[in-house]
């Protein structure tokens, strides 16, 4: 059946600067579950997540895709190609805000 891991976390974050998204002086809850069967991580997340280069290039050295399932704001650096977007991850759906690096963001529900 191949390995199996589990990861779950829980953040709390109060912040001001206007460089994190929802963290304009309030608190910001971020629930993150990883699951990893063989080559496929699949990562739930309610809140916020931001993927920058290096966070998909260390993924992609791994010979891992990700299944990304997002409950609030999906968020790519201006740095990450969308070519490497779409080496590193084979599923995406996000009910929120996703915001691809490169244009215009969206408020979705796919």
């Amino acid at each position: 059946m191949g390995d199996r891991t589990f990861r779950a976390g829980l953040v709390l974050r109060t912040g001001g600067r206007p460089d994190r998204p929802l963290g304009q002086g309030r608190q910001v809850a971020v629930l993150q579950v990883v699951t990893v069967r063989g080559q496929i991580a699949r990562v739930w997340v309610v809140g916020f997540v931001r993927y920058a280069r290096q966070d998909l290039e260390r993924i992609q050295d791994k010979n891992t895709k990700l299944h990304l399932r997002v409950f609030g704001i999906l968020k790519f650096a201006g740095d990450v190609s969308p070519r490497l977007r779409d080496d590193v991850i084979a599923q995406v759906q996000v009910t929120g805000w996703f915001d691809e690096g490169h244009s215009r963001p969206s408020a979705v529900t796919t």
